[in-house]
């Protein structure tokens, strides 16, 4: 790979006029460094657009675990889990961090919020919060919230969820069978991912990234009725 030297400019003056913003360099004139400019200014804003989507790194959250390689920002296709709509929800049994196991299918009968997420996910640690309080505000018409950590240990999910502090009970996927089973996967389609199942079993709407909380008002007042 070959790379281009290019040497240091004079000091540089900037003018600005009604057509444009020039940078001059001693006697000469270019609008490379506009140039330069309006690309980073590009990239930026393009990278801005996609913060909905993207995980921040461990790196700037010290207190989470490491994460795991792979991606962590849905993509592009989410044909795996949507295909799940309108079918019963997935036969699986999960275990919290006490040893208790959970089948998802002994909830028929309830209104259930399953939430695939990672206590690495900046997303995931956002939304949480709005799962929590759903569930102790329909507590009465029976809404379950069933948060399923993606392939970390018990000890990594216990930390997270003393720090957090949430009335909510966490539940384990080491191996990644309940993810597999909800189409749920880092390359195919990121954290978190969210699904709504009504009172028959029925998996009524899946929201993948960091859900809006309106949208989600919306979609679980349809599994609550």
């Amino acid at each position: 790979m070959t790379y281009a030297t290019v040497a240091a400019p004079s000091p540089a003056t900037i003018s600005t006029t009604a057509a444009a913003t020039t940078w001059t360099w001693g006697s000469g004139t270019t609008r490379a460094g506009f140039n330069a400019v309006a690309a980073v200014f590009l990239i930026a804003m393009g990278a801005l657009a996609l913060t909905n989507r993207l995980t921040v790194l461990n790196g700037l959250f010290p207190s989470l675990a490491a994460q795991p390689a792979g991606l962590s920002a849905p993509g592009p296709s989410l044909q795996s889990t949507n295909r799940l709509i309108g079918h019963p929800v997935p036969e699986v049994t999960v275990v919290d961090p006490s040893g208790h196991r959970a089948g998802l299918r002994q909830l028929r009968g309830r209104p259930v919020v399953v939430n695939l997420w990672a206590t690495w996910c900046a997303p995931c640690r956002h939304e949480l919060p709005l799962f929590a309080a759903a569930a102790q505000a329909h507590h009465g018409e029976g809404l379950t919230v069933v948060p399923i950590d993606y392939q970390e240990s018990s000890g990594a999910v216990r930390g997270f969820w003393r720090e957090v502090g949430l009335d909510l009970t966490p539940y384990l996927d080491a191996d990644g069978t309940a993810a597999r089973a909800f189409g749920v996967g880092l390359e195919e389609t990121g954290l978190p991912v969210t699904f709504l199942i009504d009172r028959r079993g029925t998996v009524c709407s899946v929201l993948p990234g960091q859900v809006d909380a309106r949208l989600f008002a919306v979609q679980l007042d349809k599994i609550l009725a």
